[in-house]
């Protein structure tokens, strides 16, 4: 898939209907009209201006795929989630029909696929379901509907804690990347590290925040979000098992803490195991840390 994107990315370079197809949504975004835009596809090519365009736009492309690997998948799709209206979905299904604006009509999902909710630390934050068809939600387009039957398994908030208040999540039904059902992981129970942070934040709090300033300038101060997130990519990339090792199980725990921090005013807390071992590893060389100690990584993204 890396290679097929970056062949794919490659094309705008010679091809002036890919390069049009690349540039043309940011000269609409930059305020010009259609007329301009579809007048400026065959010049594109043909102009050192247009040229440059086409460039810098492959390089910020280029840099995105070797920095973030954002490789899109043709048979995914990004929806809000929503709950079920008729009370009809089973348990482990949901429903989904995309339409793109060009398309005549919506496309229905059907079968085996995969939900998850950004940031997916855990391992058990990607879910299996099954897409199933339901006349009943045939009026519901470009939204990804979850069971709201009681006993129902909370789908959503198995996805990183997620809930249906305008939360997005990808929905993948591409067979080559869903995994059987069998290989799906045991689901976090976020409320329960939630519930086990704060008695340890409490007992070893001094004094709760005086005032809603006091509160304000430690959530403002509050800089582990992207640390943490950090610790923890970089130590799936050293320790066997990746992100199925207990350490880093128990980094994507102290990630959704720092996630949810500023409504709960529970700080996360770092395992002084992983401190030591990126102290004394280091971080992939993919990650581009400058400042810290590097090491050539071999795992997919070191590639």
């Amino acid at each position: 898939m890396h290679a097929r994107e970056l062949r794919s990315l490659s094309r705008c370079l010679g091809d002036p209907a890919s390069a049009s197809a690349r540039v043309g949504p940011l000269l609409a975004q930059a305020g010009f009209g259609p007329a301009l835009c579809g007048a400026a596809k065959d010049l594109l090519l043909a102009d050192p201006f247009g040229v440059e365009l086409v460039r810098t736009a492959y390089l910020c492309d280029v840099s995105r795929l070797r920095t973030k690997t954002h490789v899109p998948v043709e048979r995914g799709a990004l929806l809000m989630g929503v709950p079920d209206p008729s009370g009809t979905l089973p348990g482990g299904c949901v429903f989904a029909q995309i339409q793109a604006p060009s398309d005549p009509g919506p496309t229905q999902i059907l079968g085996a696929a995969m939900v998850y909710r950004n940031p997916c630390l855990h391992p058990g934050d990607i879910r299996h379901v099954t897409a199933v068809g339901c006349p009943a939600l045939g009026h519901l387009v470009n939204v990804v509907v979850f069971p709201a039957r009681a006993g129902a398994p909370p789908t959503a908030a198995q996805c990183s804690g997620g809930d249906l208040d305008g939360d997005l999540f990808a929905v993948v039904w591409d067979r080559g990347l869903v995994l059987p059902a069998e290989a799906q992981h045991e689901a976090c129970d976020y409320d329960a590290v939630l519930d086990s942070a704060r008695r340890a934040h409490e007992r070893g709090s001094e004094k709760p925040a005086q005032s809603l300033a006091e509160a304000f300038v430690r959530v403002v101060s509050n800089e582990t979000l992207g640390r943490v997130a950090h610790m923890h990519l970089a130590i799936c990339d050293q320790l066997p098992g990746g992100a199925c090792h207990p350490m880093a199980v128990t980094m994507s725990q102290s990630q959704c803490l720092a996630v949810d921090y500023p409504k709960t005013g529970v700080p996360p807390t770092v395992p002084k195991e992983a401190l030591k071992q990126l102290r004394s590893s280091g971080y992939p060389d993919f990650m581009e840390k400058g400042d810290c100690a590097s090491y050539p990584s071999t795992k997919l993204l070191g590639e």
